[in-house]
């Protein structure tokens, strides 16, 4: 985007402090457009550094999966159901933290559609990209872009996806609990195989778009990812584990 963004993050704390006890839509509802667009920038930094730790815990446990899966037998050896347990919880917890419901304090997709899905914060944002894309086919190819990642997100939001992803997180990372507060509206099912993976593939083309906007060039996650699938899958390929499957039992 054209203007760069200052360094707001005590702007953020600021407001945030102030807004503890209102709905979080509510406290982004009160900033003004330029406030929603400068902290939509700084947001938009910290989750490309979010994206690039979930794609590379993704990219982690696709790589040394086949090879736990080998020890998986009724005494699974402890040693390596704690390997496994400890990849896959942490890139939930990565792919949350990505996805996190909307809130000023938090970097995730979500916070940044709501900072940006109002119709006077995209004004001064078209205004602002009039100044350098002189092209009226590249301005609205540019806001388009904008467009399509705040719809990706809002469908995100709705999916059963996030919802499965969510609760697993709420309730058996985070917190030790019988039921989650969704559990109790409506019966949630256990996160699905592919979930993550689902979540990781819209954020990369998400955050392709708004990147490509905010920094004027895009960045290439798809690369991002297959570097770290190589690296990933050269690592646990090196690994020598135990030739007996059952000798650890």
């Amino acid at each position: 985007m054209v203007v760069q963004a200052p360094d707001c993050y005590g702007e953020i704390v600021s407001v945030s402090k102030k807004s503890i006890r209102v709905n979080p839509l509510q406290a982004i509802a009160a900033l003004s457009p330029l406030e929603r667009i400068n902290i939509s920038l700084t947001h938009l930094d910290h989750a490309h550094r979010l994206l690039h730790e979930a794609i590379n815990y993704s990219e982690q446990r696709r790589a040394i999966l086949p090879t736990l899966a080998e020890f998986w037998h009724d005494n699974m050896p402890r040693p390596v159901f704690t390997l496994l347990v400890t990849v896959t919880n942490f890139e939930v917890s990565s792919v949350c933290r990505l996805w996190d419901k909307a809130a000023l304090p938090k970097f995730g997709l979500p916070t940044i559609a709501a900072l940006l899905d109002d119709p006077n914060v995209l004004e001064i944002v078209e205004e602002q990209l009039s100044t350098t894309h002189q092209s009226a086919e590249v301005l609205r190819s540019e806001l388009s872009r904008i467009d399509e990642a705040i719809s990706t997100i809002k469908e995100i939001e709705a999916s059963d996806q996030i919802m499965r992803v969510r609760n697993f997180r709420d309730k058996f990372i985070a917190h030790p609990l019988l039921w989650t507060y969704n559990d109790q509206k409506a019966a949630i099912e256990l996160i699905k195989d592919g979930d993550t993976d689902a979540l990781v593939v819209a954020a990369i083309s998400t955050m392709t778009r708004l990147m490509s906007v905010a920094r004027g060039e895009p960045l290439d996650y798809l690369h991002l990812q297959e570097r770290e699938r190589e690296e990933s899958k050269r690592f646990f390929d090196s690994v020598k584990w135990p030739s007996d499957k059952g000798s650890l039992a």
